[in-house]
């Protein structure tokens, strides 16, 4: 995900810096949007219902012959407008509809192009947040069509807002690493985790980020506002003294991350505990994304020296922070629970997955830190 956040800023920045980017898709009846130009050539999209989509643009020269099984080159810099009106062909693969044991043969390999949805082009500076299509890297596309209907689409989300304050999933170490490299920060360890969770208080058996031992555990949250600027707990916020909220396997009947800081922002939030926050207000420590933090029970993990990334990557899209665990090593571990754990997986001194590893999984996020000053 990163690499291809990297990889639109390096190929299109004149576009970047114009706010273009606000949802990506990758794949392989509207008014037609004003031209948009780069440094590989112009691109004209539409705009359907006043967000401006441009789709099918080419990112890297197409994989095929002697850029066949290599990292994606440079596009060609062209003189005629791309029109990006279309979603572009699937990658090589066998398609199954619902009910389909056969499947049909789909698709090419000329398949490396972004789907970008914005709801303005101008000058105001936006994030850039990438959908990567599911399939176990067998199947999919951002323009499947299941069942006659498209399945996937960034109009909804950049018309509701910025995609800021929800957690990001679907992140391994290594695309972690790199994000912490780039931004300035670095992981944190298995201590300073319980040390953010807990303050200067001391250790409470089976308690949970929010100080006490206490959690919701009857039934699901109901959201109002789902993806929009105001997502918010319904109904079901737990007010019962010394109950904390937190987002995992009881409390949620369809899988996901919530927006960041959620059980904070409720009316009738009365503080740390009903907020589900630490010690230090950070908040969602117990449940929603698994943190990353460098292992204690682990060489790799207990080499970590504290070291900050500079913002430069390596020529693979990998972070290069000297002390850091490499990526696709066994150095970090999992604390915190997510939006799929047992209760029990939330405490603070849980340490059941503190040795595992984590793919990029709907349930894998993790965040960062910064030694002061």
């Amino acid at each position: 995900m990163l690499a291809v956040i990297r990889e639109f800023h390096r190929l299109f920045p004149a576009a970047a810096r114009a706010g273009f980017t606000l949802c990506l898709l990758l794949t392989a009846g509207c008014l037609y949007a004003q031209t948009v130009n780069t440094r590989y050539g112009p691109v004209k999209g539409a705009v359907d219902d006043g967000v401006f989509r441009f789709l099918g643009i080419p990112y890297a020269q197409p994989p095929v012959g002697n850029q066949r099984w290599r990292p994606p080159a440079e596009p060609e810099a062209l003189n005629d407008t791309i029109y990006a009106l279309a979603f572009s062909e699937p990658c090589l693969q066998q398609r199954f509809e619902p009910g389909d044991s056969t499947g049909i043969i789909e698709g090419y390999e000329d398949c490396l192009h972004l789907n970008i949805w914005t709801p303005q082009i101008d000058d105001s500076p936006r994030p850039v947040m990438v959908f990567i299509h599911g399939g176990g890297n067998q199947q999919g596309s951002a323009g499947q069509i299941s069942g006659g209907t498209r399945i996937y689409g960034g109009k909804n989300l950049a018309a509701r807002g910025d995609g800021e304050g929800i957690a990001a999933n679907y992140l391994n170490w290594g695309d972690h690493g790199a994000y912490l490299d780039w931004a300035g920060l670095r992981p944190f360890t298995e201590f300073e985790f319980e040390k953010a969770c807990r303050g200067p208080m001391p250790v409470v058996a089976g308690e949970y980020a929010w100080g006490t031992t206490g959690i919701k555990g009857t039934s699901d949250y109901s959201l109002a506002n789902s993806g929009q600027l105001n997502e918010g707990i319904a109904i079901v916020y737990s007010l019962v003294s010394g109950t904390g909220n937190g987002n995992y396997k009881i409390t949620v009947t369809s899988p996901g991350p919530f927006r960041v800081g959620i059980f904070a922002a409720h009316s009738e939030n009365s503080g740390r505990v009903t907020s589900g926050a630490s010690y230090y207000g950070i908040m969602e420590l117990s449940g929603n994304m698994w943190e990353y933090p460098a292992r204690i029970g682990n060489p790799n993990g207990r080499a970590f020296n504290g070291n900050h990334g500079n913002g430069i990557l390596s020529a693979t899209g990998n972070h290069n922070v000297m002390g850091w665990p490499a990526a696709g090593t066994n150095g970090i571990g999992l604390r915190g629970g997510n939006q799929q754990s047992n209760y029990y997986q939330l405490m603070v001194g849980d340490r059941y997955y503190a040795d595992a590893t984590a793919g990029r999984d709907e349930w894998a996020g993790g965040r960062g830190a910064r030694t002061a000053p």
